[in-house]
């Protein structure tokens, strides 16, 4: 089963956590700052939940968006950053 998760972010850095996500899915969203401009090169990574250890990582693209694709079974947390 595929399945896409959608995030939308209006802070500077967050830790998000996902449990139980099921085979091949994804996860994506913008990023935007207070004023809801697009924020650029933000680092997106997605931690394995069980030992911190990095599954993913990727930066925003000049509109802020971010996709994660062919996330494995587990439990996640994800952080984004940007300075």
């Amino acid at each position: 089963k595929k399945t896409t998760y959608h995030a939308d972010w209006q802070i500077n850095r967050i830790n998000f956590i996902f449990q139980n996500i099921s085979a091949q899915s994804s996860l994506s969203g913008n990023i935007n700052d207070e004023s809801n401009e697009s924020i650029f090169f933000a680092t997106v990574v997605l931690y394995n939940n069980s030992d911190s250890t990095i599954s993913q990582a990727i930066s925003s693209n000049n509109e802020g968006t971010y996709k994660l694709k062919n996330i494995e079974d587990g439990d996640y947390y994800l952080e984004v950053s940007y300075l």
